[in-house]
């Protein structure tokens, strides 16, 4: 606390709210500060680096794998290096995460408010690791742990290095500031939206749920999720005509295939008659050829989007509720 001069002027305060705007400016003037404790350092060499983080409720975390174990990290565009508190730290070490070049570090002390050295325990390398719906996304970073820290802090060259963080005018992005694309959108055929060729004289069927087993419930529901986030299909919140039971299948390699028994509402369906090539028509036309290429295009059908009144008799029922595809999808 700063202490007045009254004492040593012999002057006494009064408690008058009336003061005289002279004597007011007296005081103001006799307010001084008597001592002022510093801290030597004559380490010309070291670098200070501040470091201020204010948590709140409206704080986003991010889930990272540093060295194959998750932490949820910050993303904090105020700090440059990536710090790790000591409790994370010896989460880390306790789960075997995966680091090298452990070392010290004095050539650089972080700061944090009113300039206070924090302590810096040790600097280590690893892979920091995070996932983009489908992909995943990795870069070998340095960490910084520091003694009894409050949250690890993802720097803003790292983030900047996985794409979590953007600095600059949308437009330097290639970006139209009112309309953000959503990259993590299926790929579509542009320009084009098929339209089902559907029997309106056909009887809507409102089928039952067809119940998962317990033990594949998580798989479904992460599948379910991942055609969610590729806008491959949408939720129903609506009444709607046609619903058709869900069927999970099992692939050989362990992972699920959801399919849609659409046997009912095939029958709604107007088929289209188009000829087929066979063998015998194309194998004069192989006479003389060269080069033969094969092309696989991945999720071919989830390609081509339908049309809004296609997508009504598509609606499925699951143990979360209704969706249905946005794109044309394989039936059962």
């Amino acid at each position: 606390m700063c202490k007045s001069n009254v004492e040593r002027t012999g002057m006494k305060r009064k408690h008058s709210p009336y003061r005289s705007g002279r004597e007011s400016n007296y005081f103001k003037r006799t307010k001084t500060v008597r001592n002022i404790e510093t801290t030597e350092d004559n380490d010309t060499s070291r670098e200070d680096l501040s470091v201020y983080n204010i948590v709140d409720e409206e704080d986003e975390f991010i889930k990272c794998c540093v060295g194959g174990v998750e932490i949820d990290m910050l993303i904090d565009s105020g700090s440059t290096y990536n710090l790790i508190d000591d409790a994370t730290w010896q989460l880390l070490k306790f789960n075997d995460a995966k680091f090298t070049a452990e070392r010290h570090d004095d050539s650089k002390r972080f700061l944090a408010y009113g300039r206070v050295p924090l302590k810096l325990l040790t600097v280590f390398d690893a892979v920091l690791e995070i996932k983009d719906g489908l992909e995943k996304i990795s870069t070998e970073t340095t960490f910084y742990v520091i003694e009894g820290g409050q949250q690890s802090l993802l720097g803003k060259i790292t983030a900047r290095k996985l794409g979590l963080l953007q600095v600059g005018l949308p437009s330097t992005f290639g970006m139209n500031i009112n309309h953000v694309k959503n990259t993590k959108s299926f790929p579509k055929i542009k320009g084009f939206q098929l339209t089902l060729p559907i029997d309106r004289t056909v009887p809507p069927v409102i089928q039952p749920l067809r119940r998962c087993p317990i033990p594949i419930l998580g798989h479904v529901k992460s599948k379910l999720d991942e055609l969610l986030e590729m806008i491959i299909i949408e939720r129903v919140t609506k009444p709607t005509s046609w619903v058709s039971p869900l069927v999970p299948i099992m692939k050989d390699n362990g992972d699920i295939r959801l399919c849609v028994d659409m046997r009912r509402a095939n029958q709604a369906i107007q088929r289209l008659n188009h000829p087929l090539p066979v063998f015998e028509d194309l194998l004069p036309k192989f006479s003389g050829a060269k080069y033969f290429t094969t092309l696989d295009i991945k999720q071919a059908f989830h390609q081509v989007e339908l049309a809004e009144e296609s997508r009504d008799i598509t609606t499925f029922i699951t143990n979360w509720g209704l969706y249905r595809y946005t794109r044309f999808f394989c039936l059962v």
